[in-house]
């Protein structure tokens, strides 16, 4: 039954072997992972152009360009019925969609002819003035934005020699609760990818999870033959709320297979639910204080349902979560909104009765199984309530966390596709067909179509981008040391007149090939009026690859001999795009922070410091861009410290006393590192001073609180801990006095 998608014409995956394996999950966001033919089963989750780990499910039209994930995400506010967000829920007959578009306050607009079949997105603002406006089949969006994302598990930068004609095998991991309207839109999708070298597979979540279990295990798993083992997996993810009962054998040749004694899922249970629940309370609020109504399904009505999944997060950590938005209203007037963790709780009672009811409903119909654990994934099964209501309906009092629930089905879907395969992949002959081959063909003409559309737009921007950044980088020459040698008395006034040209194209169609030509026009000038400056500029140019390079195998070496290079990350990019990632990846270090996965935000932080480190920032940035980057790393190396300030409590509160030692010399070290770029900083001052202190090093901590009295003297934790510092080397000095007494008494 693993069969492969229509749309792989002309494959070689099958002739050569796949190089490679990737896996995605579909859901409202999209995870992909991959691993290589040589280590199959060690899989990478791949991160996409931002480092984020996973990509919203989100398409967008903005003039002549097709924009996917984040960035079109973005663009909700400014072109609410261009942007189709929610897309995984489009699938399927249109009569269900519709009430969907209603429930998710979707702002981009559907049509529904026949409430039995697909509907239809749009109209859809895009390309030339006089252009007629898109209609989509919701397969084809989707298409659009797994086609972007798989892209992220082939260029793999740990995986380097592999290239778009690289054989590949990949398996794609659709919701379980999709009916079969719905898996036959994601039919439709497959089929529209362009994967010619890949042998694709589609299976269910529940798969995907049993993969990811079975990868997780390995020889842990019970080694007598024909021993079950039983497990529920809990999901309450996005929009539903899942429960499956998996049971695993190990055959006499220690080959895994399982069963799914059980699957239910509740629509309208899951994050979004809660959230609903939320903007509800928000609304009201609102309303009583600023008399003002916010509809779901505006611009207002998606800020705040965005701000509330963040307060949401908080809730599942702290007793209250507070919002703030700017400009929110009319006359721009900002709202504040108050929220605490009971009264969530007693809000989305109805919820948690839902999840009770599919609970007793899957551990009915699987029988009188003894659960070997509870595992636990999705963003919804953070909150406490959550979990305790998990807890009383399965009497499993610790639920497990081992599966990484936000990356699992996307890692398990990889494994699958590598070779662990538990259970088998959704047969694609029995799915029903929903779009025909008339249909497809339509869309793929209509795909040609935009992505010409798309790719001219972008070259023409990216010429006008040259040219833009070529006149401001001569005006920065004419104001160097150098300015003689540009003949400025010529120079200067052809490119104030290049500037005034600009400006005006700004205003106007301007074409790629005017850019091109005026760029042109310039470079002529500059080898004619300033051969020698120009010269110069290209010797230094090389002198400063070369020790970019140099500096490259060092860095290398240096990765190779720590045994580093696992996470190497060898993309060539624009310093500009090196930083934004490194400020993204301490963006999400936060966020792990908040959520208490402290080995998570270390390894975001250390990932941050990596893209900090690398050549073209270091050698290369201005001095504001030296400002950023070390306010950057210092935040990374402080927040380190604080991790590792968490996770040594943790240990003490497990094994002891000397079990915090490693963690609390960790933390000195990423202080250490923060003082070597602020000297001045109170928190790596204070936070160093607690390690010391941990570690039996009084006179050491004292001396960093003295350090940070003398910049903050009025800093009242200083103060404190000077004081109790202060009484802790009294009763050592008597300690000591005491044995030294006994000693030569």
């Amino acid at each position: 039954q693993h069969s492969k998608t229509p749309m792989a014409e002309g494959a070689t995956a099958e002739a050569t072997g796949p190089q490679y394996f990737v896996g995605l999950d579909v859901g409202s966001k999209v995870v992909v992972a991959s691993s290589s033919v040589k280590e199959p089963f060690s899989v990478s989750v791949n991160v996409n152009g931002l480092s984020n780990r996973d990509t919203p499910n989100v398409c967008a039209f903005d003039g002549k360009q097709r924009l996917m994930g984040e960035a079109a995400e973005g663009r909700v506010n400014g072109l609410p019925k261009a942007v189709l967000t929610h897309l995984i829920t489009a699938m399927g007959k249109g009569s269900d969609v519709q009430e969907r578009k209603d429930h998710y306050g979707w702002q981009w607009d559907l049509k529904v002819e026949d409430g039995e079949k697909p509907a239809t997105i749009g109209p859809v603002t895009f390309g030339p003035d006089d252009a007629d406006p898109l209609e989509l089949a919701p397969a084809h969006a989707l298409s659009m934005v797994l086609q972007e994302v798989i892209r992220y598990g082939q260029q793999d930068p740990t995986r380097p020699g592999t290239t778009d004609e690289t054989p590949f095998e990949i398996a794609i991991a659709v919701p379980d609760h999709f009916n079969d309207q719905e898996m036959g839109s994601v039919k439709a999708a497959l089929a529209l990818l362009k994967l010619p070298n890949a042998t694709t597979h589609l299976i269910r979540s529940s798969t995907a999870l049993a993969s990811a279990y079975v990868h997780k295990e390995g020889s842990n798993m019970a080694t007598t033959p024909d021993a079950a083992r039983h497990i529920a997996v809990v999901d309450v993810g996005y929009t539903h709320a899942s429960v499956n009962v998996l049971s695993f054998t190990v055959g006499e040749e220690g080959k895994i297979s399982a069963e799914v004694k059980a699957c239910a899922s509740k629509p309208n249970s899951g994050v979004f639910a809660i959230l609903k629940h939320l903007f509800d309370q928000a609304c009201k609020q609102i309303k009583a204080k600023h008399g003002a109504d916010v509809p779901l399904a505006s611009k207002r009505g998606y800020r705040l349902i965005t701000a509330l999944t963040k307060a949401l997060k908080e809730l599942s950590m702290l007793n209250d979560a507070s919002v703030v938005l700017e400009c929110f209203l009319p006359d721009d007037v900002d709202i504040s909104l108050n929220f605490t963790r009971a009264s969530l709780e007693e809000s989305i009672a109805e919820i948690l009765g839902e999840l009770r009811t599919t609970l007793k409903e899957a551990l009915t119909a699987a029988g009188s199984l003894e659960l070997h654990s509870v595992e636990i994934v999705g963003g919804g099964c953070r909150i406490p309530c959550v979990q305790s209501c998990i807890s009383q309906e399965t009497g499993v009092a610790t639920l497990r966390t081992g599966l990484d629930g936000s990356s699992c089905i996307g890692t398990g879907s990889a494994v699958w596709a590598a070779g662990k395969r538990p259970l088998p992949a959704v047969d694609l002959d029995a799915i029903p067909t929903v779009v025909d081959d008339e249909q497809l063909a339509k869309c793929r003409e209509q795909e040609a179509y935009i992505a010409g559309i798309h790719d001219k737009e972008v070259g023409r921007l990216m010429k006008r981008n040259e040219l833009e950044a070529r006149i401001y980088e001569i005006r920065g020459w004419l104001s160097g040391g150098d300015r003689s040698l540009l003949h400025p008395a010529v120079v200067e006034p052809a490119l104030d007149k290049l500037q005034l040209w600009f400006e005006d194209a700004e205003m106007e169609d301007t074409t790629h090939e005017q850019y091109a030509e005026k760029h042109q026009e310039l470079e002529t000038l500059l080898e004619a009026e300033a051969g020698e400056f120009m010269e110069k500029v290209r010797q230094d140019k090389l002198k400063k690859e070369e020790e970019m390079k140099k500096a490259a195998e060092e860095e290398a070496a240096r990765r190779a001999e720590l045994g580093m290079n696992f996470d190497k990350d060898d993309r060539v990019m624009k310093k500009e795009d090196r930083l934004r990632l490194a400020v993204n990846n301490k963006d999400e270090g936060n966020d792990m922070f908040k959520a208490q996965k402290y080995d998570d935000a270390v390894r975001r932080y250390k990932k941050a410091l990596e893209h900090l480190r690398r050549p073209e920032l270091v050698n290369n940035a201005t001095p504001d861009e030296k400002s950023t980057m070390d306010a950057t790393a210092t935040s990374c190396h402080l927040n380190s410290a604080q991790c590792y300030l968490k996770a040594a409590a943790l240990a003490e509160a497990e094994q002891g006393k000397n079990g915090g030692e490693p963690f609390y010399k960790k933390a000195r070290t990423s202080c250490d590192e923060a003082l070597e770029l602020n000297p001045e900083s109170i928190k790596a001052l204070f936070r160093r001073a607690t390690c010391y202190e941990k570690l039996g090093e009084t006179d050491m901590a004292r001396k960093d609180i003295h350090a940070g009295l003398k910049i903050a003297p009025e800093d009242g934790d200083l103060k404190k801990a000077d004081a109790r510092l202060e009484k802790l080397q009294v009763k050592e000095k008597e300690k000591a006095k005491a044995m030294y007494g006994k000693m030569f008494g």
